[in-house]
């Protein structure tokens, strides 16, 4: 035997000597006492682009070595399918990356794990599930069903295959936000679509909702059924106003969008919405001249609350007490109004405050009320 080996027999010959003259290679290379060491160095390490550990198994470092390098470098020089075939068939081993959880689908994403496999590595896949993949492949198709990837057109009439099987669907996007991502503009990636809708739905309104996909009722059974109150009327400023010069927030947003309140409170305007009256208990917004200011404080609401059609109750619906004394007492500080008349009654006098007030009242709140009232 030529020493050193030629190169043509390192490359080509020197398997077809091995089936016959082993105790020669053993000479040299003792590779039947070390469980073929050294041509596994070479065969399944250098040679395949891999490094070769003599304490692992073959059959178990080898899938390392596929799931990095595929396995063109097996066929090419020594195996062939069926080899693989033969053996997963025998053995019938399961590859880690088969077991992962986003093997078949990954939540949001178009694509599972498997699918990336294939993109990657697709003799990989033939090796088992025979060839022609995905759409000519026995084994793809019968989960897949429909052609994939889908192809343009697919989207122009997806949304009739998904109702009328759903189950084909599911086979792949079982994560329902991956809809959600191209059906509503604004979702964000794997969060679910009623988490993040509110806030999209209050800075450009319903209306888009209605276009394409949903009827109002569909949004009323669910903020009914799930009992949901929208993030906007939580905020302590929803109901009455924050301070003397802004207004509350439900009117802000009612003017703002006017149809997205009906999905809940029902149709009409404030003045003949059944929802709005049974708070307001009056016409709103007020008409001209509701509440007339100067002299005296007059205008509407001033002579229902002599006719006593109208009480400090109503009011309060909407309104704080310092709304009130702003207009009332010309008086806007912090501190409450029963609090710091008195210095305004030693300046000025009492005379305007019975404009308004009964000069009894005076004498009926300083003596009887006001432990409730004053500060000591």
């Amino acid at each position: 035997m030529e020493m050193p080996h030629p190169e043509e027999f390192k490359t080509k010959t020197h398997p077809e000597l091995v089936k016959t003259q082993m105790a020669k290679c053993d000479m040299c290379h003792n590779a039947t006492k070390t469980n073929f060491l050294f041509c596994n160095d070479c065969h399944h390490g250098s040679a395949s682009n891999w490094t070769y550990d003599p304490k692992i198994p073959w059959q178990t470092q080898h899938a390392q070595t596929v799931v990095k390098n595929g396995i063109d470098g097996c066929l090419e020089k020594c195996h062939d399918k069926k080899f693989c075939l033969d053996c997963h068939t025998k053995l019938q081993p399961l590859p880690t990356s088969h077991q992962a959880p986003t093997w078949l689908r990954k939540p949001a994403k178009e694509l599972g794990g498997h699918a990336d496999a294939f993109k990657g590595q697709p003799t990989s896949c033939e090796i088992c599930h025979g060839g022609d993949a995905p759409n000519k492949n026995k084994f793809c198709t019968g989960c897949h069903v429909l052609e994939v990837p889908h192809p343009a057109e697919f989207k122009k009439f997806h949304s009739k295959t998904g109702k009328q099987q759903p189950q084909v669907c599911s086979n792949c996007h079982t994560f329902k936000e991956l809809c959600s991502d191209c059906h509503h503009a604004g979702a964000v990636d794997g969060r679910p679509w009623n988490q993040v809708h509110g806030g999209i739905v209050n800075n450009g309104g319903a209306g888009s909702c209605f276009e394409k996909c949903h009827k109002q009722d569909f949004c009323v059974a669910c903020h009914t059924t799930q009992k949901v109150v929208p993030a906007s009327h939580k905020a302590p400023a929803w109901t009455r106003r924050a301070t003397i010069s802004s207004k509350a927030g439900h009117p802000a947003a009612y003017e703002a969008a006017a149809d997205a309140c009906g999905y809940c409170h029902g149709t009409g305007t404030p003045k003949d919405n059944k929802f709005c009256l049974g708070c307001h208990k009056l016409e709103m917004p007020h008409p001209e001249g509701y509440g007339a200011k100067g002299k005296g404080n007059g205008g509407q609401h001033a002579e229902a609350f002599k006719a006593k059609t109208l009480n400090k109750t109503v009011c309060e619906t909407c309104h704080a007490t310092a709304f009130c004394d702003s207009c009332h007492h010309d008086y806007t500080a912090a501190k409450r109004w029963v609090n710091a008349h008195p210095d305004t009654v030693k300046k000025s006098g009492a005379t305007a405050c019975f404009d308004c007030h009964e000069e009894t009242s005076c004498s009926y709140c300083h003596v009887r009320l006001a432990s409730q009232y004053m500060n000591n």
